[in-house]
């Protein structure tokens, strides 16, 4: 593993401008394939075939993104984020295999146009738990969603079959106090010296949080921000 980070260190050193990063990092990667240390993590087993679905962030494929690892960005990585065992994985270009990566050295990863970092509990109040987060916005509050699946098995005739069930857990971070929130009056109550104003926004832009929640959530809470800074 050493190796690898000082080659990647000499490797980037070559480089004439900090703007040509990017570029010698793809070519670094092609160099070392499947050998380069994002993919020497374990490889996880496969669900059973018999599922009728599958609980990946947005979708089962690969899809390509940057990614934060030990400090260091990599574009173009090929990854998904597996929600019902909370891992994000990364396959190797033109391989078909796929390993776990240790979520201690994901700094976050740029994945279907968010941002999902791995979340620690800290000492905030009612700090929610552990696992992959997308972060939804970071202002003067914070909003952050988090993908969870269940796992649903019948049999029947001999036969099995089983599905994921998917939802979302949506928090706010609001004068150090983290909120779970899941409706209208959930994020209202968090806001009582605007409550009525935002009401008002909420109905005159037509934001749903049953059909959008993260679009209501993050409109309200920016439009709070506004007023709060007297803007």
């Amino acid at each position: 593993m050493k190796n690898y980070i000082v080659c990647l260190y000499l490797f980037l050193a070559t480089s004439a401008s900090f703007a040509q990063s990017d570029t010698l990092i793809t070519r670094y990667l092609a160099m070392e394939g499947k050998h380069s240390p994002l993919y020497t993590g374990k490889i996880p087993l496969p669900y059973p075939a018999y599922m009728e679905n599958y609980p990946y962030l947005q979708r089962p494929e690969f899809t390509e993104g940057a990614l934060s690892y030990g400090g260091t960005c990599y574009p173009g990585i090929r990854m998904r984020l597996d929600v019902y065992h909370g891992r994000l994985l990364v396959s190797p270009p033109g391989e078909l295999y796929e390993v776990i990566l240790p979520p201690e050295q994901v700094d976050y990863a740029k994945l279907h146009g968010y941002h999902v970092f791995y979340f620690y509990p800290d000492s905030l109040k009612d700090s929610p738990p552990a696992g992959y987060y997308l972060l939804l916005h970071d202002g003067g509050c914070r909003v952050l969603s988090r993908p969870v699946c269940s796992m649903r098995e019948t049999s029947r005739d001999g036969v099995v079959t089983g599905w994921f069930r998917c939802s979302t857990k949506y928090y706010i971070l609001k004068d150090s106090v983290y909120h779970a929130v899941k409706s209208k009056g959930s994020v209202l109550k968090l806001f009582p010296s605007h409550r009525k104003e935002l009401s008002r926004y909420i109905g005159e832009h037509r934001l749903n949080f049953r059909r959008n929640a993260e679009e209501a959530l993050v409109a309200v809470v920016k439009r709070y921000e506004q007023w709060n800074a007297g803007l």
